[in-house]
């Protein structure tokens, strides 16, 4: 075959490639376009099946109770490992946390709720909601939304001079009950026509809360106690942020080995915790005017 035959005949080859690149392209891009149109039918379909379904009352609870039948005892059973364990730290100290620090504003504004008892009703609820909800795993306690509502009940029970808390308890009671109705009648199903821009307004609110008690509390310290003491006030939380941080972000370490810089990230937020509340215990600032939590003695 003379060389002009050569290249007409690669070239032609090429051709056929180009166009089975070409006829394979457009089909993948067909099958695309058919998933597209097929998960979009499917949304719009359970969105017909929810507006249809509308009217059984608790269908929601009664489906979630049988979807999670199966796996109830799993939940537990499965659970015996150290990553759950690293988990169940790590909720623990990130509850404990908030609670007192919420705790400490709703006693000062209110005089009425203190640590014992948010750390109460936080354990005995998220008991509760553990067992019943086959979840061990679940965050509950007090947040900076539910702190604010609780101390415009409290001020305006003032003005009105009505007992807080039994209108508390009260108040709480009909958003139980409020709740419960919305659960029975499937009103949860709706939440696919809520966008993200909710949940993430919320956790800016949350976020921002935290940060502000975070830095206003040391703030305090600078303006009402001794420059000492609030120096290691500011080197504790600075200390415990940091160290927090470090140890959390050992899997991107270049030493030990990976199960190792893996516990060690795991178990980072609650060692950092522990280690920095000894420190504010050792020597020297074991005797400096640190303000310590308050509790009552039973």
């Amino acid at each position: 075959m003379s060389y002009e035959g050569v290249i007409q005949a690669r070239g032609g080859e090429g051709d056929e490639m180009s166009a089975s690149s070409s006829n394979t392209a457009a089909g993948l891009k067909g099958t695309r376009k058919s998933h597209d149109c097929v998960g979009m039918n499917d949304e719009l379909g359970n969105k017909e099946e929810v507006m249809s379904n509308k009217d059984a009352f608790m269908r929601g609870i009664v489906d979630d109770f049988n979807r999670r039948l199966p796996y109830y005892m799993s939940d537990w059973t499965d659970g015996w490992n150290l990553k759950v364990l690293a988990a169940v730290f790590f909720i623990f100290f990130t509850s404990i946390g908030p609670a007192i620090t919420f705790a400490e504003l709703l006693e000062s504004e209110t005089s009425q709720i203190g640590v014992v008892e948010v750390l109460l009703s936080s354990a005995i609820s998220g008991a509760i909601f553990a067992i019943f909800a086959g979840q061990p795993l679940v965050i509950l306690g007090v947040t900076g939304p539910v702190s604010i509502l609780t101390i415009a009940i409290y001020a305006m029970t003032t003005a009105l001079d009505i007992n807080f808390l039994p209108f508390y308890a009260w108040s709480q009671i009909w958003a139980a009950l409020m709740h419960m109705v919305l659960a029975a009648t499937n009103a949860c199903d709706y939440i696919i026509y809520v966008t993200r821009f909710s949940c993430e307004t919320f956790g800016v609110l949350i976020a921002t809360i935290y940060l502000y008690t975070g830095i206003s509390g040391i703030i305090y310290y600078f303006d009402h106690d001794s420059f000492s003491t609030s120096l290691l006030q500011l080197m504790l939380a600075l200390g415990t942020v940091y160290l927090s941080l470090q140890l959390s972000a050992a899997k991107n370490w270049k030493i030990f080995n990976a199960p190792l810089r893996e516990l060690i990230s795991d178990y980072g937020a609650t060692v950092a915790l522990i280690l920095w509340a000894g420190i504010s215990y050792a020597g020297r600032a074991g005797d400096t005017a640190l303000p310590r939590l308050a509790v009552s003695q039973l």
